[in-house]
Order: C-alpha cells, then sequence, then structure tokens
C-alpha cells in the first residue's frame, strides 16, 4: 500500500465487489491513528465515521467504517 498505493485500489475493488455481493453492509473499525488505512478505505468507498469511539482496555480513538447495500 506504501509502494504502490493506485495498484492496491485498483487490484482491491473486484474483491470489494466481490464481497459486497456475498454481505451487506460491510463495517468495521479502524484505528483512528491509521492515516493510510482510513485513506485506502475512503479510496475503495467506505464511509468513515466523523468521531471516534474508544475500543479496546487502553480506550483508543477507533473509527466506524461501513459500505451500506446499494439498491439498482
Amino acid at each position: 500500500l506504501d509502494r504502490h498505493p493506485y495498484a492496491m485500489v485498483k487490484a482491491a475493488r473486484p474483491v470489494v465487489k466481490q464481497l459486497r455481493e456475498w454481505f451487506a453492509p460491510l463495517a468495521n473499525w479502524v484505528d483512528a491513528r491509521n492515516v493510510r488505512s482510513i485513506a485506502w478505505l475512503k479510496a475503495m468507498g467506505f464511509t468513515v465515521a466523523d468521531i471516534a469511539t474508544p475500543h479496546g482496555l487502553e480506550g483508543l480513538p477507533f473509527y466506524l467504517f461501513v459500505m451500506e447495500l446499494q439498491h439498482v
């Protein structure tokens, strides 16, 4: 992802598309400090929450990210 970000996004798009056919919505948490992953998630079409939520024993901030089912 660090060396070839555009290639990574291009390669991951069909995988995310397939996942969306099997599971909807797609959702998980990302560490708020992980700026590169957040940018990648947005490039893939995920919506990343605006407000971080504390998680784990240390209460570190995490953002919820979601990709909803799209109706055609």
